[in-house]
């Protein structure tokens, strides 16, 4: 939702166009109306895809892992990887107290890509992100079903309905701090960070409550906000995958088949030429 005519609303409408998706123009009457938690002014207007929604990550991941499991592999937790090395053909990787063989070595860390990485000198900026819970005035209205996921143009502020009963989670894509690396102290969240998602959500969505609770994310940024996917250079058997900017976790089902073939072929058909380690981002 944004003013109606500005380049907010009007770059979400080129890339539906661009990838043929369909969405539903509403004006500020038929927002209010349709969706009562959303109280915009009458020169707004709101976009709405009647097909979009929301991944549950704990889920995904629980079920990844059991996939996992099932296919006669390992989920290895709570064991940070402190370096790896090629050898020969494959490689060798130390995590915790293990030492690990293995042919191929597929490269995912977050915000630590650039530590284990380091001689890559890969330009990925790790920022700190804030993300928060508000309690929702009157439920029924953010519940699942009747409110979508919903984006304002002030530093792109994004939402969820009340999922679980957990509150109304709202946080911005934009702004953050920039930190040296991953591994420093993070400062917990604080008035400075939750007081503009406040002032935003108190412009457009009045029937939010207190604050519930607020954590701290990291996000890793490619200056051009696109993904590296891409092989190592020097070692064909690590395929790297990193600086996923914020948005990364939607495309995991397709990053996944990218990252396998890769691995198990050394291609793939897939269009990752745009995704490649070597890429000029101008500047």
């Amino acid at each position: 939702m944004g003013a109606a005519g500005e380049s907010f609303l009007g770059e979400i409408q080129e890339s539906a166009r661009v990838h043929q998706l369909h969405l539903e123009n509403l004006d500020a009457w038929e927002v209010r109306e349709r969706f009562p938690a959303f109280q915009i002014p009458d020169q707004y207007a709101g976009l709405f895809d009647p097909v979009a929604g929301w991944i549950d990550v704990d889920a995904s991941i629980q079920q990844a892992h059991l996939k996992i499991l099932r296919l006669g592999g390992e989920v290895v937790l709570n064991t940070p990887v402190m370096e790896w090395f090629p050898d020969g053909a494959g490689v060798r990787i130390v995590a915790g107290a293990r030492e690990v063989k293995a042919a191929k070595l597929i490269v995912t860390a977050g915000a630590w890509a650039a530590q284990i990485l380091s001689e890559l000198h890969l330009s990925l900026i790790v920022r700190r992100k804030v993300v928060t819970w508000f309690e929702p005035l009157i439920p029924e209205l953010f519940a699942e079903g009747r409110v979508p996921v919903f984006t304002f143009p002030e530093n792109w502020l994004y939402g969820f309905p009340d999922i679980a009963g957990l509150g109304v989670k709202l946080a911005e894509h934009l702004g953050g701090l920039d930190l040296p690396d991953a591994n420093g102290p993070v400062a917990a969240p604080d008035d400075p960070d939750i007081d503009p998602i406040r002032a935003t959500a108190s412009k457009y969505i009045p029937q939010l409550g207190k604050l519930l609770r607020a954590i701290t994310c990291l996000y890793a940024l490619t200056p051009d906000e696109n993904f590296i996917v891409d092989f190592h250079p020097e070692h064909k058997q690590v395929i790297v995958a990193a600086g996923f900017s914020g948005h990364g976790f939607k495309f995991a089902p397709l990053m996944g088949v990218a990252l396998a073939d890769l691995a198990l072929k050394g291609e793939t058909p897939l269009n990752i030429d745009f995704l490649r380690i070597g890429r000029s981002f101008g500047g």
